[in-house]
């Protein structure tokens, strides 16, 4: 299915899906093509953040398809497709990875990678979507406030192969993909389920109206979080909208 795709192998690009935006605006690139890079100047992450990443340690990934199946308010389903594939990546290396809603991915609570979808809209159809997504493998120092991030080398002691891993990833989003193409929604929703953190759990989380104690519930077919507060009220949550706190 993406046996026709091109790899673009950077040493330093500002931004993997920036560069394949621009790729995309003079042709159109098989389906699944794929850009890496050892390094970015400006890595971008999840609402607006920046993705840091020291130079050759880790894997940094964009690759692209054209979902013209979906309609842009199942795009959701996508995303968990990516989610999914790198977990599997990562399971070769922990048995504790978590997919924390929306998209980052944890080792033990710690977030290891982070992925970042942009859909390409022409009307109210998706035309093409990028995905980034970027991999601590060999990192072993963050900078100060990222104590919160690891690496599969910090947890494992494992040094890893950017570039196979790279090959892995490209092959687990293909299997994805295609059970996607397949209608297997419910499947990929299953498997979701099954990895997210702090399915079912107490835990404190903060909202515009400040700080509470809930449960993740499950996902809206949108993707939007469902969360149940202590009184048993269930509410939606967009992505700006909530964050969990511990």
């Amino acid at each position: 299915m993406f046996k026709n795709s091109i790899w673009f192998n950077l040493h330093e690009t500002e931004s993997t899906n920036s560069f394949l935006h621009e790729q995309l605006m003079s042709e159109k690139l098989p389906e699944g093509s794929v850009v890496t890079a050892d390094y970015q100047t400006k890595g971008r992450g999840q609402r607006g953040s920046s993705w840091q990443s020291e130079a050759g340690k880790n894997l940094l990934m964009s690759i692209v398809v054209y979902p013209d199946f979906l309609k842009a308010s199942e795009a959701f389903v996508l995303s968990k497709c990516i989610a999914l594939a790198t977990c599997d990546l990562l399971a070769d290396y922990s048995n504790q990875v978590r997919i924390k809603w929306p998209n980052d991915i944890l080792i033990e609570g710690k977030k290891v990678a982070g992925i970042l979808i942009e859909n390409i809209l022409r009307g109210a159809d998706i035309y093409a979507t990028i995905a980034g997504i970027g991999i601590n493998f060999n990192q072993q120092v963050f900078e100060v406030g990222l104590n919160s991030a690891t690496s599969v080398f910090i947890n494992s002691g494992v040094k890893a192969d950017t570039q196979i891993n790279a090959v892995k990833l490209h092959e687990n989003i293909e299997v994805y993909y295609q059970m996607l193409q397949q209608k297997k929604i419910e499947e990929i929703d299953r498997l979701y389920l099954t990895h997210l953190y702090k399915l079912n759990e107490t835990a404190l989380f903060k909202d515009a109206d400040g700080p509470f104690q809930g449960k993740i519930k499950g996902l809206s077919p949108m993707g939007l979080l469902i969360v149940e507060r202590e009184n048993g009220e269930k509410h939606l949550y967009d992505v700006k909208e909530i964050s969990l706190v511990r």
